[in-house]
């Protein structure tokens, strides 16, 4: 992230007794829609519509720390987490 130092971020989903696919997701969500965008990610990479997706709410009880937002690089970073977690979770759902 400028300084050397190696930039990481990490995302989990679990299927929902309901049939929604729940986005867990370490953020920094201040108003710039990264929970919609996230959604976003995640719907297109599993295939499914935005209306099958549930975002976990942010929590630093139980998520992981998300590093800092700035610029475009929580959608960046988050969103490759999100995208590839959707693809290792649709194979193991298929």
């Amino acid at each position: 992230l400028g300084s050397g130092v190696e930039d990481s971020a990490w995302a989990q989903m679990r299927l929902d007794e309901d049939g929604k696919i729940v986005v867990i997701m370490g953020s920094v969500e201040f108003g710039q829609g990264t929970e919609t965008v996230m959604a976003q990610i995640a719907a297109e990479s599993l295939g499914v519509s935005i209306r099958n997706i549930r975002m976990a709410p942010i929590d630093s009880e139980y998520t992981l720390d998300g590093g800092i937002t700035t610029a475009s690089r929580q959608t960046f970073v988050t969103g490759n987490a999100v995208s590839v977690v959707g693809g290792i979770f649709k194979k193991t759902m298929l």
